[in-house]
Order: C-alpha cells, then sequence, then structure tokens
C-alpha cells in the first residue's frame, strides 16, 4: 500500500471531502488555464533558472 493509499483510508471523513474537494478545485483551475490556452511546455532549464534568480534576491534581502 503506498503512503497516499494509507493516508486516504485513514482520513476522517469529513476530512476526506475536503481534501477532495480542493483536489477537484485544482483541477477545476487547471482544467480552465488549458481552455483559455494560458499554459506553456514544460522547461525544466527555465524553472531551474527561475529558482536561482528567486534565491539570489532571497540572499540579497
Amino acid at each position: 500500500m503506498t503512503e497516499i493509499e494509507r493516508l486516504i483510508i485513514t482520513l476522517p471523513a469529513a476530512l476526506q471531502r475536503q481534501e477532495f474537494a480542493s483536489l477537484k478545485a485544482d483541477i477545476d483551475r487547471g482544467m480552465t488555464d488549458l481552455a483559455e490556452r494560458r499554459l506553456t511546455d514544460f522547461d525544466a532549464e527555465r524553472i531551474a533558472e527561475q529558482g536561482k534568480a528567486f534565491s539570489a534576491r532571497s540572499r540579497s534581502t
């Protein structure tokens, strides 16, 4: 059994419904972004560069 399966099985029902509602909201936002063409291709190098820039800014403040 994976960790997520164990977590889902042991969650109280109310918390489980809350988690599923949150997941559904995230999926709905993603589907809206897809429909409105607000997505870009995955670019690991761009993400790494943004992380480095953010880290550098964080260190300088």
